[in-house]
């Protein structure tokens, strides 16, 4: 025979809907033909034989029954050769192999009934070439989104004369002898104003490269880098869970390739590690809030920056609440496990991630972080499922093919998947690591390729608010306006999607503790007692354009929403209570000259 031969049962729908998955995948490679026909001509396996299990003959006249035949007729599949491999040299392997496919033809009907529930009417081989041209076209918008956030906040932030200037920042990493390796940022080099602004617009600009498709791996590296140098140079006002996600889905995107489905593979596994043990951390925390299904009756309303629809969501009944906190813990902890099942089970706990991503965006701004989950659960379908989404015409060729990156990117899809089922491992409090993971996960921590995750593990019961005041003779008090953080009982929230204001997002930590006030806030105060510029660009209003002031102080005030009747009466959307001082006013005496910082 010029190609080998697989023999069938022609009357079995089960064994039919297989031939047909395996024709899509090997083309002509192989012939297919059903034993009714074949019998007649090879007489050396009975037709009982044949009714049993499939056969494989080769073009050298060796014979294969059962499993070993259909890990043959793989050897001829593009990525799928590995199969044969396990069956001859991985202990075990051939035998389990083999029961679970007697079990499996002596119950076809069964199993074809269980194919249909898991991959539908139709088996079709799965490809993901336009499904990781769509992500990386995603992933591109939201980089540039994360590089332009900051872009516009990182001299207020950051720089030389910034609420935590990076320059005394690297001083402070040296004076405890810190470097490159405990800190890898690209300001090591230069730290100045223009560095800052430099390479936010560098990861601007290989974002854009990257959305069309311009050399994407070399764009893909450039943005890790950049937005690794502003995590860190960033300090506390980039220390957020989905900064590290975004730093580790960028690295595992450099591992995409075309037909290469271990990056599809490790992209699941962070979307899981990310999805499952923000559902643990709830569980475990011990916060009565998760454990009483009484959650929801705080987040709407304690979460750092609202949107207008949560004051509605926060008016639903307790029972609706209650539900939505059961559905929510439902989706994280039991819904996630079906990623690991086919495509139909997949595609159900892809509904239930993104309804529940949905939902935490239209009540809250949190920045990119609720974009990316949704880009991730792009690798919950195929091509198949999402043709409708990219034009027939788009290139779908994704990062280069060379046998070198090839190598490097199995390497680096093994690595990576080690180290994320480690951090599994960990976040379900079982035993640590041996010795060896855990200095390699000490050695690569500070360039965040894999992560711990786990938000919203303990619920926020009250809302604080810090009000920031100046005064001219400390008998009236004015207060800062913020652009997106509540500052009056009339202001409505607002939408800031997909941006992240930090200034704001850190004043409702700092709001937490109101006994230790972050180092950051005394600058800020000094900054506004200036007028500084660079401050006052991280703010929506100044009342002291003209003078500025000669006392700051900072009032804590408790917010709470109105009821449905306190709105339609007063027009308020917040109730407030006076808490007390959480910073006493700063002034300069009326003598003294005060030079302006740099």
């Amino acid at each position: 025979m010029e190609n080998p031969l697989l023999i069938y049962d022609g009357y079995c729908r089960f064994c039919r809907s297989w031939v047909r998955y395996w024709q899509r995948l090997v083309g002509a490679a192989v012939q297919f033909e059903p034993y009714q026909k074949a019998a007649a001509r090879i007489t050396d396996i009975s037709t009982e034989q044949f009714a049993q299990s499939i056969w494989f003959i080769g073009t050298d006249g060796q014979k294969y029954q059962g499993a070993a035949a259909s890990f043959q007729v793989l050897r001829y599949a593009q990525g799928k050769s590995h199969w044969w491999w396990l069956y001859q040299h991985f202990p075990g392997f051939a035998w389990l192999s083999q029961c679970i496919y007697r079990f499996v033809a002596n119950h076809r009907r069964f199993a074809y009934w269980g194919q249909r529930q898991l991959w539908g009417a139709r088996l079709y081989p799965e490809h993901y070439h336009k499904t990781s041209w769509l992500f990386l076209r995603a992933l591109a918008v939201l980089l540039f989104f994360a590089f332009a956030s900051f872009y516009s906040q990182a001299l207020g932030l950051i720089g030389k004369s910034g609420l935590l200037p990076l320059q005394d920042y690297l001083i402070l990493l040296k004076d405890n002898n810190l470097g490159f390796s405990e800190a890898p940022m690209l300001f090591w080099w230069d730290a100045s104003d223009w560095a800052i602004e430099a390479v936010s617009l560098v990861g601007m600009l290989a974002s854009l490269l990257l959305l069309f498709n311009l050399l994407p791996l070399v764009c893909l590296i450039v943005c890790y880098f950049c937005y690794l140098s502003l995590v860190h140079g960033g300090q506390v006002f980039m220390q957020f869970q989905w900064d590290l996600l975004l730093l580790e889905v960028t690295v595992a995107a450099m591992l995409l390739s075309k037909g290469y489905h271990a990056g599809i593979w490790l992209m699941r596994l962070l979307l899981f590690r990310f999805v499952f043990l923000s559902g643990v951390v709830k569980v475990t925390s011990g916060d009565v809030s998760w454990a009483s299904l009484s959650a929801l009756f705080y987040y709407f309303e304690t979460q750092p920056l609202p949107t207008p629809l949560a004051w509605y969501a926060h008016q639903l009944p307790d029972w609706t609440l209650q539900a939505l906190t059961l559905m929510v813990l439902f989706i994280e902890l039991v819904l996630v496990w079906l990623i690991w099942l086919p495509r139909r089970p997949r595609q159900l706990a892809a509904i239930g991630i993104v309804a529940l991503q949905f939902g935490i965006l239209l009540t809250g701004n949190f920045g990119f972080f609720n974009l990316l989950t949704l880009a991730l659960c792009l690798f919950l379908f195929d091509d198949r499922a999402l043709h409708h989404l990219v034009p027939p015409f788009i290139n779908h060729d994704l990062l280069p093919e060379r046998r070198w990156l090839t190598w490097l990117r199995c390497a680096g899809v093994s690595v990576l998947m080690v180290l994320g089922l480690t951090y599994l491992y960990q976040g379900l409090h079982l035993q640590p690591p041996g010795p060896a993971i855990s200095a390699l996960i000490r050695h690569i921590q500070p360039f965040a390729l894999v992560n711990p995750y786990g938000v919203f593990a303990v619920m926020t019961t009250t809302r604080n608010e810090i009000v920031l005041e100046g005064s001219h003779d400390g008998e009236t008090w004015i207060a800062y306006d913020f652009t997106y953080k509540p500052d009056t009982a009339t202001q409505q929230p607002s939408w800031n999607i997909p941006h992240q204001p930090r200034l704001d997002w850190q004043l409702w930590f700092a709001a937490l503790d109101k006994d230790n006030p972050p180092p950051w806030f005394r600058n800020l105060l000094i900054r506004l007692l200036f007028n500084h510029p660079q401050a006052l660009s991280l703010i929506k209003t100044n009342p002291f354009a003209d003078e500025a002031p000669t006392q700051l102080r900072a009032r804590l005030v408790n917010y709470r929403y109105t009821s449905w009747d306190e709105k339609e009466k007063t027009g308020k959307w917040w109730n407030t209570e006076e808490v007390g001082i959480y910073y006493p006013a700063v002034q300069f005496k009326v003598s003294a000259t005060p030079i302006a910082p740099e």
